[in-house]
């Protein structure tokens, strides 16, 4: 796993209501029915993990918002509805990259990830930072 995929996981982590100590002991919550014994989540390759994230994403309500978890192959996206009317995509499953070409010059764009978990995975983790945020400040817990 590498930093990246750890701090990420904690996010979801956080989200899902562990308590995370140091040395990245994870402590799950009481209605939880995975047992962690300073073992780390396996959101990024595991169904059974991140599948529950999913579904507690899509009945988060809020100013009359809710989401929209949309899976296809090797893309995800989170829409932000209101009520049954369509909405717009904030989150995405696309990945920056950059390639030197020599010669102090590069190449930028997004690439898709390679497998559907990978999307999900990332597109979840991009939507919780933002929901983090906006949950501080609107003060939404």
């Amino acid at each position: 796993m590498t930093p990246q995929e750890i701090e990420d996981t904690k996010t979801i982590a956080k989200f899902m209501g562990y308590t995370i100590y140091p040395n990245d002991c994870f402590i799950k919550p009481a209605s939880m029915t995975h047992i962690l014994e300073r073992e780390i989540p396996k959101y990024h390759t595991s169904w059974d993990w991140l599948m529950p994230v999913v579904e507690k994403i899509e009945k988060l309500k809020h100013d009359g918002f809710g989401y929209k978890v949309i899976i296809d192959d090797n893309y995800c996206c989170i829409w932000q509805i209101k009520g049954r009317v369509g909405g717009t995509i904030k989150w995405e499953s696309s990945k920056p990259y950059t390639k030197d070409l020599g010669n102090g010059r590069s190449e930028s764009g997004t690439l898709r990830p390679e497998t559907k978990i990978e999307a999900v995975f990332i597109t979840v983790v991009k939507f919780l930072k933002w929901y983090n945020l906006y949950a501080i400040t609107q003060k939404m817990y």
